[in-house]
């Protein structure tokens, strides 16, 4: 026959091993709050940088329809060799989607935005060949003046390209959200 233990002899074991269970939950549930708290914080980076190319991609459309519609937002003149003056836009250069003067159906609604409104500019990079075979450097060293003095029959030259470069957000306004940068080419 076994003895019955007296709370005189019991030593609080279950008091330890209960302790210790209860810290083992309580981390096991903040590495479960950190990730979660994680996978939200990149879940609304990647929302934030979809967000940015939607509008990225609405700047580089009206951007485009805008150089094909009027030269007053023409930022530089390459065909002039003015394209190496300067890498990138001055900020006060950006026009912005909501001032460009383009049809009514390609305008940007900037209530969708994260960041601010989407801006783009334009280059003009000359006249360049007709034919859509032109490579990726074709036709580049030789517009305007230039392809009559090498002697080429300035008669083909007759095609216009322009270069449109469109962010997300001015980058003045980002205020470190995502910031998208699109270029594109476009012949008229």
């Amino acid at each position: 026959m076994q003895a019955i233990q007296t709370p005189d002899s019991q030593r609080g074991i279950a008091l330890i091993v209960a302790l210790v269970l209860l810290i083992a939950v309580t981390l096991v549930g903040l590495a479960s709050i950190r990730g979660t708290s994680l996978q939200e914080s990149m879940t609304a980076n990647l929302n934030d940088r979809d967000v940015a190319l939607q509008a990225a991609e609405a700047a580089l459309r009206v951007g485009g329809a805008a150089a094909l519609k009027t030269t007053a937002v023409q930022w530089r003149d390459c065909a002039a060799d003015t394209c190496a003056d300067s890498e990138s836009p001055p900020n006060s250069e950006w026009v912005r989607v909501d001032q460009a003067p383009v049809p009514t159906a390609l305008q940007y609604d900037p209530g969708n935005l994260v960041a601010g409104t989407p801006v783009f500019v334009v280059e003009y990079m000359g006249l360049w060949p007709e034919s859509d075979d032109v490579g990726q450097y074709g036709g580049a060293g030789d517009l305007g003046e230039e392809a009559k003095l090498k002697g080429y029959d300035s008669v083909n030259y007759k095609v216009r390209f322009y270069r449109v470069t469109a962010r997300s957000s001015h980058p003045d306004d980002d205020n470190g959200r995502a910031a998208v940068t699109l270029q594109a080419w476009f012949k008229g």
